[in-house]
C-alpha cells in the first residue's frame, strides 16, 4: 500500500504522524517528568489543584494524538473525512480544555 503511494498521498500521512509524535512528546513531559513549564512556559500561573491539571492536561493530549493519528489513517482513503476528524478532535480538545481549566485552574 505505501509502495504505490504518490507525494500528494503521502504528506497527510506525514503531517499526521508529526503532529502524533509532538503532541505525545508534550503529553510525556506533562505527565511523567511532571513539566508544568511545557503548557504555560515561563508564565506564572496559580491552580486550584496543580496535580489534577497536570494530568487531565496530560490526557487531553493524548487525546489530541489519537485524533491526529486517526486523521492520518483516513487521510488515506479521503481528504475531506480526514480534515472533519481532526476538527471534531480540535473542538472536543478544546471544550474539555476549557471545562478542565475552569475547574482546576484559577
Amino acid at each position: 500500500m505505501l509502495d504505490n503511494m504518490n507525494q500528494d498521498q503521502m504528506f497527510p500521512l506525514l503531517i499526521s504522524i508529526m503532529a502524533t509524535a509532538g503532541l505525545l512528546y508534550y503529553a510525556f513531559r506533562v505527565l511523567v517528568q511532571k513539566d508544568m513549564k511545557a503548557l504555560y512556559g515561563k508564565t506564572k500561573r496559580k491552580y486550584k489543584d496543580e496535580e489534577k491539571y497536570r494530568v487531565g492536561a496530560g490526557r487531553l493530549f493524548i487525546l489530541l494524538a489519537g485524533f491526529s493519528a486517526a486523521m492520518g489513517v483516513v487521510g488515506l482513503f479521503s481528504r475531506t473525512a480526514s480534515l472533519l476528524v481532526i476538527l471534531t478532535g480540535v473542538v472536543i480538545f478544546m471544550i474539555l480544555w476549557k471545562r478542565m481549566d475552569d475547574r482546576y485552574g484559577e
